[in-house]
Order: C-alpha cells, then sequence, then structure tokens
C-alpha cells in the first residue's frame, strides 16, 4: 500500500501508535476498515485517528459510534477524558461532545437498536468512525453512509482525503457477510481500490492481530493464551483473522470440498421439486432440488432474485419470477414437483396470494414447515451426517451454487436464542434450503417399493409419517 505522509502528532498527547496503527493514520484511503482480528489495538487506533482530524481541519463534523452506551465508555469516552489534551478540547457530558478550540466536534454515539440510526439522517458526518462495525447491519451503515459529505471549506492539503470512514471489526457478528463483501472479498489486505473507476471513495483493509499489538500483549500477557484455549473455529477467527470461519457460525462445517460436486447425470427415476422464499424489496430465492434412492438431496439449480446490493431484491412480479422458473425447469421436461413456499406465499390482503398468482403460470407451491426451530436441525443434520464417514445428505453442483458458497456459510447464530438463525441478515436463501429440507426430512424410502414404482415409471412424494 502507498501511504500518504499525513501528521500524525499535531498535538503532544499521550498516544503512541505502533506500526499497523500508524499504517491505518497515513493511509489515503477514504474507506478504511482496520483490525479483522481481536487485540490488534482497534479501539485506540480509531479514536486517535478521529482525535487527530479534529485538530488538523478547523470545523469538523466526527462522529464516532458504538452499538451501546457502557461501550462507548468503557472503551472510548473514559479513555479520552484521561488522554485529550484539555487546552486542546473540553467535554459535554448533556450533548456527549468533544467541543475543540478550533471549532471541530468529536461526536461520541450509540445505536443501541436498529431504529436509532435514524437520529442521525440528514447531518453531515465529515469524519464517520465504528467500532465493531460486524455488529451492524448493512442497513445501518448505509444510512450513516449516506450522511457522509464534505460541506466545509478544508485545506488543499487535505481535500482528497475528506470525508472520511474508518471502521473496525472482528470476523462474526451480524454484519460479518456485509462487511466482508465490502472491504475482505473484493482486493488484498492493503491494496486500495475502487469499487468502480468512477466511484470517488477508495478503500482499503488493514490488517492487525494480535502480534501487531506488543504493547497490548506486554500488558496482558495471558491474553494470547486465552485465545489459544478457543475452540479451533473461533481460534482462527479472532485470533488469526480467518474471516471464512467466525464466532456464531451455525454452518462452521460447510465446505466446498465436502459439501460440492460435479454435473452429475439426473436419473428419470430421481425426484424433482422447487422450493422457494419469496422476496420483492428483498431478494427471493428459488432452488431445484434432486433426491436419490438413499434419502440425498441435490440442489440441482438455483436462481437469486438480487440487484447485486446486499439484501436487495428484484421487485419482479410473481408471474415475472414464474415464467423465469419456467425457463430453468424446461430442461427436466414437467418431472419438477411442487414444493414448499415461504408463509408469505400464501398471505392473502384482499386478493389473490403470491401462490396462486404464480400458480396461474403453472409453477404450484405447498405451505412449507413454518418452525424455524426444526428447519435449523434438519438442514444441519443433512449437512452433517455421514460428514466424517461418507458423503453428506445435502450436496450442491458446480456451477449452479454461486449464492449458495455466498451466503450459507456467513449464517450466524441468534444471540438470544441459539437454536435459530439470525433473523437481521440476508437470510432468504438458507430459508430456502430450510424449506426444502424440512419438505424431504431425512426418511429414506424403501427400495423395494422405488423398484415398484420405477416399474411404474412414478415416484411420488414421500409419506412424511411412513417415509415412503
Amino acid at each position: 500500500m502507498q501511504t500518504q505522509l499525513i501528521p500524525q502528532k499535531i498535538v503532544e498527547h499521550t498516544y503512541a501508535p505502533q506500526e499497523k496503527q500508524g499504517l491505518m493514520h497515513r493511509c489515503p484511503a477514504t474507506e478504511i476498515l482496520y483490525g479483522g482480528a481481536k487485540y490488534g489495538g482497534k479501539s485506540v487506533a480509531i479514536l486517535n485517528d478521529l482525535f487527530e482530524w479534529c485538530c488538523r481541519v478547523k470545523g469538523l463534523q466526527v462522529y464516532l459510534f458504538r452499538r451501546t452506551y457502557p461501550e462507548l465508555w468503557d472503551n472510548h469516552i473514559r479513555k479520552a477524558l484521561v488522554e485529550f489534551p484539555k487546552e486542546v478540547c473540553e467535554w459535554h457530558q448533556k450533548e456527549s461532545v468533544f467541543a475543540f478550540k478550533n471549532g471541530s466536534l468529536f461526536h461520541m454515539a450509540y445505536c443501541n437498536h436498529e431504529k436509532d440510526v435514524l437520529k442521525h439522517q440528514g447531518r453531515a458526518i465529515h469524519v464517520l468512525g465504528i467500532d465493531e462495525v460486524t455488529l451492524w447491519s448493512k442497513f445501518m451503515y448505509d444510512i450513516l453512509y449516506s450522511n457522509v459529505r464534505l460541506d466545509i471549506d478544508v485545506p488543499e492539503e487535505y481535500r482528497h482525503l475528506l470525508p472520511r470512514i474508518v471502521v473496525s471489526g472482528n470476523p462474526g457478528g451480524i454484519g460479518h457477510a456485509w462487511v466482508k463483501s465490502r472491504w475482505i472479498a473484493p482486493a488484498e489486505p492493503l491494496q486500495i481500490w475502487k469499487e468502480k473507476p468512477d466511484d470517488p471513495t477508495t478503500r482499503c483493509f488493514i490488517p492487525a492481530k494480535i502480534y501487531d499489538n506488543p504493547r497490548g500483549r506486554q500488558t496482558d500477557p495471558s491474553y494470547e493464551l486465552r485465545l489459544d484455549r478457543l475452540p479451533p473455529p473461533l481460534q482462527k477467527a479472532l485470533k488469526e483473522g480467518d474471516w471464512d470461519v467466525f464466532a456464531g457460525q451455525v454452518f462452521n462445517n460447510l465446505t466446498p470440498e465436502i459439501h460440492q460436486i460435479q454435473e452429475i447425470r439426473i436419473p428419470d427415476t430421481w425426484y424433482l421439486f422447487r422450493a422457494m422464499d419469496w422476496g420483492h424489496a428483498q431478494p427471493f430465492s428459488y432452488g431445484l432440488y434432486a433426491m436419490d434412492f438413499n434419502g440425498r438431496m441435490y440442489r440441482i439449480r438455483e436462481w437469486y432474485g438480487w440487484n447485486g446490493n446486499a439484501n436487495e431484491g428484484l421487485k419482479m412480479d410473481p408471474e415475472e419470477v414464474a415464467s423465469g422458473i419456467q425457463e430453468i425447469e424446461k430442461e427436466f421436461e414437467g418431472r419438477v414437483r411442487p414444493g414448499p413456499g415461504c408463509p408469505i406465499m400464501f398471505n392473502k390482503t384482499g386478493g389473490r396470494s403470491i401462490a396462486e398468482r404464480m400458480a396461474s403460470k403453472g409453477i404450484v407451491f405447498v405451505h412449507g414447515d413454518i418452525d424455524p426451530v426444526n428447519r435449523l436441525i434438519e438442514t444441519y443434520t443433512r449437512l452433517n451426517q455421514n460428514l466424517h464417514n461418507g458423503t453428506p445428505m445435502l450436496l450442491t453442483i458446480k456451477g449452479h451454487d454461486k449464492h449458495f458458497w455466498r451466503l450459507m456459510p456467513e449464517m450466524i447464530a441468534d444471540d438470544q436464542r441459539p437454536e435459530i438463525v439470525d433473523k437481521d441478515q440476508e437470510d432468504h436463501l438458507y430459508e430456502e434450503v430450510s424449506l426444502a429440507c424440512m419438505y424431504r426430512a431425512l426418511k429414506p424410502p424403501k427400495r423395494e417399493e422405488v423398484e415398484q414404482r420405477r416399474r411404474d415409471d412414478e415416484y411420488p412424494m414421500l409419506d412424511p409419517e411412513t417415509g415412503i
């Protein structure tokens, strides 16, 4: 990464940046993710980065966010009261702001609930900081992002660096998937890049791990040992900064090496059915499934109705979606049976339901199971059964599973109810898969009855009670 020399110590105070922290302070990107693992010195770095900007440019509106006030107080306000020079700024408790002598304001803010972010709509934010951004939903970040703009004159030397966003975070949390797709996945660490050629903002991920925080290791030598005692997946996520495994991950054994196979020929005697989670403003997820004689299920086709932005749908009418599904299923020549749809597809509010409108085009769905606990258990069981001594009971087909591998590994459990997935994430594909898994619960048909049905050139639905 090419860095630009940005003065780090406008005012003398107690903060002395370590190597990676200094790299973040000097980074010329305008949207930076710093950290990516536990104990990398994130909170102190982001606090002081914003402090220095308040000192550099007069009249700046600078905001630092955490999810809760106790987190904000313990990690930032309490430290700032001790370390920020009194001759430079003073603390106003009622407004929760540090007022600088040059007119800059350093706001200390929190959003305990998702709706709290709406209180900040319309405010011009010149420098935005969010500590532990993976605890934030994409919606919350987008609202604050929309307020980041420059409406004051700044010195020429800083014009290309402002407005500025600096966030920190670890793998895991409700924001794991969107943070990973925004900063981690598109480019190598330390690379400064643009999402589009004409994009005025540049992004950069600057990793910082416990090894990059020698001062912290010296202060608490036992912390690294505690990280080493975590279960291997958590240790990889929190100590090594592995964004492919993370705290709260529901399907932590899900890998293409085990659960993905090459394209296969689907015998005429296999049972085919469709499943769907409906979405309009948010994405819909359609999956086509085949089941063999052992009860193993193959997700052989998919259609994820998004516009390329996280959790945003195509806003297609049910009839349009049904026509698209007909095109996908055309190659199977009428063999696809009705399968489960999500409950909202069967709601009637003064007119035909979504399911009825799709049925008018020949694409029929039946009511899917609404129990989120049983659906998660059944999905987890399918993905993990025979994992160590055979082939899992749910597989995807390479080349037809792009969004499955983009979204399913990112599912996290609900903090309050770990037996279900967190609903504040892009869970539409999971909902579709879990509906399918529950619809074809693990009760394989008896071979002699399959042989009889094969002779009749028919393979009807499994009876949920008898399993045949």
